[in-house]
């Protein structure tokens, strides 16, 4: 067990990532309790614009944020679900603003956000968020970017949206605004 942990430090050094991910694994649960906290903070640091964001960069930009899903899946297996539920709604948005930053960002955020948006679903079964609120929180992410994770919804989200999320995102569909 020793000679693991010094290889994860090790790697965790040479690549920044990911010790930005194990640094956040470990302190949100440090305690012996949960705090979702250092989990945000990870994957808004795992999202931030580096000062020169060119096409040429954007594997690596890409590369920097796919810490984020193991995150995620983690807290969906260990913790609240309502709690993925939330961090996966702020990594998709930070992901898609990183997104339209950064030139021929396909390549590496729509897969990400495929990914996050199927971890946000499976935690939206788990925790039964809310219908009304998640309707019109999608609705949100859905009018401010075109990406196909958004327009997933709210097929892929039926068996939680029910009656009265269906009815309040129609409602929203027909919103002017």
């Amino acid at each position: 067990m020793p000679r693991l942990v010094d290889w994860l430090v090790e790697a965790g050094v040479a690549h920044r990532p990911l010790l930005i991910a194990l640094n956040a694994e470990w302190s949100s649960g440090a305690d012996g309790g949960w705090n979702p906290g250092p989990v945000r903070e990870a994957i808004r640091r795992l999202t931030e614009l580096p000062d020169m964001a060119t096409w040429r960069e954007s594997d690596a930009i890409g590369s920097k944020a796919d810490p984020i899903c193991c995150l995620l899946r983690h807290v969906l297996e260990d913790r609240p679900a309502v709690d993925a539920v939330e961090l996966a709604e702020y990594a998709l948005q930070r992901i898609a603003e990183l997104s339209m930053e950064v030139q021929d960002s396909e390549v590496w955020s729509m897969p990400l956000l495929d990914e996050v948006g199927e971890l946000h679903r499976k935690a939206c079964l788990k925790a039964r968020p809310d219908p009304v609120r998640l309707a019109r929180r999608w609705k949100v992410l859905q009018k401010r970017w075109s990406f196909g994770v958004f327009d997933r919804f709210p097929t892929a989200y039926e068996e939680v949206l029910g009656a009265e999320g269906l009815n309040e995102w129609q409602r929203g569909e027909n919103d002017p605004s």
